[in-house]
């Protein structure tokens, strides 16, 4: 626990600086409402880099902390490819702590139409069982149809980024769970933001067991097309299930290229 609360306010002390340091821009060159959503927009191809590491403990007393770098990029106008990398160190109650890759990530998003000022993207997400030790993965292949949107409201200076999915197993196995999150992202002065992710989990495996998940992301826009932030999040209801956990601290940035 101990090496825990050193981890997070060695990162903290890294992102504390980030967010309260002035903007590296002059004031004319502030990144606007249309600036912001030109970067964060799905509908426009971009390459990006993400990096998060997350600290979780569950509700049994298990921690892991999770460091996973995601890659995407465009191919021609409509599709884009993502990447995710994740490296997990998991310590338990009892034994010993396990360290290695973890299931890493593809997913395929073809930009389909446009409805009701939403732009909608669908395409399949694939989980696939290459975690090096069982108790850092799944221990199976996942498929999961995917269908989001995005839409900016820029009189609220607010942005939408709904999903849905729903994930099963690709041969053996027995996962089988819907996932909604009506993400949404407030954007503030001086290029600091808040963002909502409120999630609900129904595991048809587990006879349509609900869980609702909340984490409030608060962070900044270093310049146009850098976002560092920090993320707490928790359990709302649906204790003891495959979704919930104790809670969790995030931190990380995000590039636009």
């Amino acid at each position: 626990m101990i090496k825990k609360i050193f981890l997070v306010q060695f990162a903290l002390s890294l992102l504390g600086p980030m967010l309260g340091a002035g903007p590296v821009w002059s004031e004319d060159q502030k990144p606007t409402v249309s600036e912001a959503a030109k970067n964060i927009d799905p509908g426009r191809p971009k390459s990006k880099f993400f990096l998060r590491t997350e600290f979780k403990k569950s509700e049994n007393g298990k921690e892991s902390t999770v460091v996973d770098p995601l890659f995407e990029f465009p191919v021609g106008d409509r599709w884009t490819i993502r990447l995710q990398t994740p490296m997990i160190s998991s310590n338990p109650v009892s034994g010993t702590t396990d360290t290695g890759l973890g299931d890493i990530t593809t997913r395929f998003t073809y930009k389909a139409f446009s409805a009701g000022g939403f732009t909608f993207f669908i395409g399949p997400e694939f989980k696939w069982n290459t975690a090096t030790d069982s108790t850092l993965g799944s221990n199976e292949n996942q498929i999961s149809p995917t269908i989001f949107a995005f839409k900016k409201i820029t009189d609220w200076n607010l942005f939408l980024f709904p999903e849905l999915n729903h994930f099963e197993s690709l041969g053996s196995g027995t996962t089988s769970y819907t996932a909604f999150k009506p993400k949404a992202m407030k954007k503030l002065s001086d290029g600091y933001y808040l963002f909502f992710e409120p999630a609900i989990f129904v595991d048809h495996d587990a006879n349509d067991q609900s869980t609702g998940t909340f984490e409030l992301e608060y962070g900044r826009f270093v310049d146009p097309s850098l976002m560092v932030y920090g993320r707490p999040g928790g359990t709302l209801w649906g204790d003891n299930s495959a979704f919930s956990f104790n809670w969790n601290f995030e931190v990380g940035f995000r590039k636009f290229f």
